[in-house]
């Protein structure tokens, strides 16, 4: 069904005192969005809203001259909808009469059906609102005000289409609604109407959000202000993507299949549910709060690299085949499964703590663990190990031996030995002298066991 906006039903003004209003009974459109309007006179109730079974949610309400009330309703329709008859209740606080209008926008997004709501209310003429970012030109926009004159005698917006302009005697009182499908570019929706005591609501619909993002993408960047999700595959072959929100990224699926160059951004938290990347040239994930991944990250990888202000957790193997890695965090490194099996270059870098619980490494060549808090690594550090450096403020601990064999300098691996050269060092100096008597046990076939003091 295509994206557009109707009114379903005929709008209702009436001047009876009641604590409810109904609208007449109709049966709105499948998976659609319902959107209502209600101006009541001489009352200040919370207001709720029933009809067909379907949860109503109040947006916002806005009181305007002294004693009247807007209030926006919305519900998202399932996919075998029924008979429904829309009624409007402030028990509690009846009200002197009401103006209620109903919207409904089909293909719209029933998860997540509105983008941002604006009220406001005034005494000048033409009134106006303006939300507080711009609305996307892709959705659709629905406003109504209210006013102690009947009818209000209104104009809508350019480019809209006006569904009432109606009111009642008793008191003098009216209301207008108008609505627009795509096409806005601003933040300010305005209506052209005589001065009086107005009190306006606008409303911002999403559009609903269709299968994976791209089959074949040469570039991509999703960025938002809240949230960037992605509910299916985001990829299957993908040259570079950037996703960017300021509240959080996730997705629920496989990142990609075959990507080149991915970065995923966010001021709140990056979350992978499914595997990140099988093939992967280069990643770079950003957090200020937490980067968790539950599966999987990478099973070949160029490069990449995990930042965040919070924790970087991997409850899975982080990686199969990997050339160069960079894991930092402010808070804490948790990697639950193995490390790397295959490493050219790795930095592991924390301001808490460097927790490994099963081998961190088979084959690596440079190794850096560092912390403020403590290295822990509860399994084998390493198998064969080109350099390795591990430093902490706190501690470093591993609960197996930490090296099983070390390449010396003509190419001889050292032969395991009874009783180990022990060599002390402080943990900041290692002079030349006691460089030059480790080469030479190297050298000669001795096992050494260096202590930090």
């Amino acid at each position: 069904m295509a994206f557009a906006v109707t009114e379903p039903v005929a709008e209702l003004a009436t001047t009876t005192n009641a604590t409810s209003y109904a609208l007449g009974a109709f049966t709105p459109a499948a998976n659609s969005v319902l959107a209502v309007l209600v101006f009541a006179t001489n009352t200040i109730a919370s207001g709720t809203m029933t009809g067909g079974g379907l949860t109503w949610t109040q947006r916002t309400s806005q009181l305007y001259n002294l004693l009247h009330t807007a209030y926006l309703f919305t519900a998202s329709v399932g996919a075998s909808p029924s008979s429904t008859t829309i009624t409007f209740d402030c028990t509690g606080d009846a009200a002197s009469g009401c103006v209620m209008m109903a919207f409904q926008v089909t293909d719209a997004d029933t998860i997540v059906p509105v983008r941002q709501v604006q009220p406001g209310s005034g005494a000048l003429g033409n009134p106006s609102v303006t939300f507080p970012t711009t609305l996307l030109t892709v959705n659709a926009y629905i406003a109504g005000f209210g006013i102690p004159r009947n009818p209000p005698a209104s104009t809508p917006p350019a480019s809209w289409t006006e569904v009432a302009d109606t009111g009642y005697g008793t008191p003098t009182s009216g209301a207008t609604g108008a609505y627009r499908a795509t096409g806005e570019t601003g933040t300010t929706v305005t209506f052209t109407s005589a001065l009086g005591n107005w009190g306006m609501i606008a409303v911002e619909i999403n559009i609903r959000e269709h299968g994976n993002l791209s089959q074949t993408l040469g570039a991509v960047t999703l960025s938002s202000a809240s949230a960037v999700k992605v509910a299916g595959a985001l990829s299957q072959t993908l040259g570079a993507a950037a996703l960017s929100s300021a509240g959080s990224v996730k997705i629920v699926a496989l990142l990609s299949q075959t990507l080149e160059i991915a970065t995923l951004s966010s001021s709140g938290a990056v979350f992978v549910l499914g595997s990140a990347t099988p093939t992967l040239d280069a990643l770079s994930v950003v957090a200020s709060g937490a980067v968790r991944i539950s599966g999987s990250l990478d099973a070949n990888l160029s490069s990449l690299v995990i930042a965040a202000d919070g924790q970087v957790s991997l409850s899975g193997d982080a990686f199969i085949s990997l050339d160069v890695i960079s894991i930092s965090s402010s808070g804490g490194v948790l990697v639950a499964g193995d490390l790397t099996v295959t490493l050219g270059d790795a930095v592991v870098n924390a301001d808490g703590s460097v927790t490994i619980t099963a081998e961190s490494s088979i084959i690596l060549e440079i190794l850096g663990l560092v912390s403020d808090g403590a290295v822990n690594i509860f399994g084998d550090l390493s198998i064969g190990l080109g350099s390795l450096s591990i430093l902490s403020a706190g501690s470093a601990i591993v609960s197996q031996p930490p090296v099983v064999s070390i390449p010396s300098g003509g190419g001889r691996q050292a032969g395991p030995f009874q009783t180990p050269t022990v060599v002390q060092l402080r943990p900041d100096v290692l002079d030349r002298l006691e460089a030059r008597r480790i080469m030479r046990l190297i050298e000669e076939d001795e096992e050494i066991l260096v202590i930090l003091d």
